[in-house]
């Protein structure tokens, strides 16, 4: 009797060979591996492709930040440069205030000195009209 790759069980049926199984479950793990590979492969790509979206997406939504920033930026400036300006002319009109003030105190104070002069020379002709009445009687 020759040996092949088939043997016969004692019931009759033919006994599979320890090859032929070994080459399946070989052949198994290898299209197994194929699709652990691929799928990796796909996950990554698919990754990339997403990662790529997700960065312009990110990129222009920091544009966008940036520019609204610089909008922002400039309107401030504005207002602060109008609020300085304002402040500049409020500043002027105290000043001409406190010298209006200033003014009007030495005016004040020269007309004081004017009526207490004045009523210094009004007492003396009081005193000259009370000498002349009583040179009269």
């Amino acid at each position: 009797m020759s040996t092949s790759n088939v043997s016969i069980q004692k019931n009759g049926k033919p006994k599979k060979n320890k090859n032929f199984s070994a080459a399946i479950i070989l052949a198994l793990i290898i299209i197994w591996s194929g699709l652990v590979y691929g799928g990796y492969w796909f996950v990554q790509d698919t990754l990339s492709v997403h990662r790529e979206k997700m960065q312009s997406y990110v990129d222009e939504a920091v544009k966008n930040v940036q520019e609204t920033n610089a909008m922002n930026i400039r309107s401030l400036e504005d207002k602060l440069e109008a609020l300085q300006y304002e402040m500049k002319k409020i500043s002027k009109a105290l000043d001409k205030a406190d010298e209006s003030i200033q003014d009007s105190n030495s005016s004040r104070e020269k007309l004081n000195e004017k009526i207490e002069s004045l009523d210094e020379q009004l007492e003396d002709l009081k005193k000259s009209l009370d000498i002349l009445k009583e040179s009269q009687q």
